[in-house]
């Protein structure tokens, strides 16, 4: 017998989300990587903003830094702006929004004492938000995508062992696909 090796060629369902969830995974590299540029920015200009909020990339903190880039921006906007802001956003009533108002005025009369910037960094902040939000989308697409076709394949073996693979502690949809896709 020749040494022949068989390929197994896979199913179409099982290429497009081989491609999807590679797609997913590359998308959340990129967007990784902005984030990490935008708290390298926030640590020179606006350092303590980044203890401010759980996390940088939070609706609440993204959007506030859209709108008042600078710490000189949060200190020269009118403190009910802010205060109502949060509390739309966070949904956390009164007394966290105006907390979390106070830890940024704070945090951006430090930044007048400690931080060090130029406009390009502001720029760079504004650069970077404008990406991680469409990074966030492409996401999301990429998301919806595969759901609907796992949605539109629910009778095929590939799709209720996603399912079975789901169903185990701490396996999730992405986990699921990408482990039957490869």
């Amino acid at each position: 017998k020749p040494d022949l090796k068989v390929s197994l060629i896979p199913s179409d369902l099982a290429l497009d989300l081989r491609n999807l969830s590679r797609e997913y995974y590359d998308l959340m590299d990129n967007r990784s990587a902005y984030v990490n540029k935008l708290q390298g920015e926030l640590r020179m200009v606006f350092p303590k903003y980044l203890k401010v909020f759980s996390k940088v990339t939070t609706i609440t903190s993204l959007t506030l830094l859209e709108k008042y880039v600078s710490p000189d921006a949060f200190l020269s906007a009118p403190k009910d702006e802010i205060v109502d802001f949060i509390r739309s956003t966070a949904r956390f009533g009164v007394t966290y929004a105006e907390n979390k108002y106070n830890d940024i005025i704070k945090a951006a009369n430090d930044a007048k004492n400690f931080g060090h910037s130029v406009s390009s960094n502001f720029k760079r902040i504004s650069l970077y938000i404008r990406f991680i939000h469409q990074y966030d989308e492409e996401v999301s697409s990429i998301l919806s995508d595969m759901h609907k076709l796992v949605n539109a394949n629910e009778d095929t073996e590939f799709v209720k062992q996603i399912h079975l693979i789901e169903s185990f502690k701490g396996a999730g949809f992405i986990s699921a696909v990408s482990l039957m896709s490869e």
